[in-house]
């Protein structure tokens, strides 16, 4: 048999020999087993380590193999179940193929890291600019914030408002989120 290294299967192949009086040897056989024992090789598109935002979807760049023998591979499967997008932390995509002659490729990985850097913004209760009676009490509105991490009531700072002298005061705002992004601090003028 002619052995067609393009086609997996055994090929015998057969030795004949006549010397110079015409006498014929005992034919020999050998046989040839054409194997794919190659594993295929994954590449990832992108890079091996990504971010992504709290609260953000991760779509995954995706990963190519090729192989020794097979022109077409099976899909990459991926695995990206391990990924929470609403907690911080770094998290293991894998990657796996294998082809038709049963070789797994080495597990390629990617690994996401959810992270949190957007400050979180602050809204005013009420207006921003608040005239008061000079002499009665006064009682701050306040101000909240909103988060990718969630809400909360921002810190009060700047000018203590004093009910008892015309002018004036201008009271801050602030925020920080778990992460440490402090939110862009926002102003209410009091005129007292």
């Amino acid at each position: 048999a002619t052995v067609d290294i393009n086609t997996l299967g055994e090929y015998i192949v057969e030795y004949n020999a006549t010397d110079a009086v015409g006498n014929v040897a005992t034919p020999v056989t050998r046989t040839v087993t054409v194997s794919d024992t190659t594993k295929p090789v994954i590449t990832l598109v992108g890079s091996d380590t990504v971010d992504l935002e709290r609260g953000g979807s991760y779509v995954d760049a995706g990963a190519t193999a090729t192989d020794s023998f097979d022109n077409a591979l099976p899909n990459v499967t991926v695995d990206s179940s391990a990924i929470n997008n609403a907690v911080l932390g770094s998290y293991v995509i894998t990657y796996n193929v294998s082809d038709a002659s049963g070789n797994a490729a080495i597990t390629k990985f990617r690994t996401v890291i959810v992270k949190d850097t957007i400050a979180p913004v602050i809204s005013l209760n009420g207006a921003n600019t608040i005239v008061h009676e000079a002499g009665t009490p006064y009682t701050d509105l306040g101000a909240t914030y909103t988060d990718a991490s969630g809400s909360g009531n921002a810190t009060i700072g700047g000018a203590t408002v004093d009910i008892n002298t015309v002018g004036d005061y201008v009271v801050e705002y602030t925020a920080t989120d778990g992460a440490g992004n402090a939110a862009t601090s926002v102003l209410r003028t009091v005129k007292v």
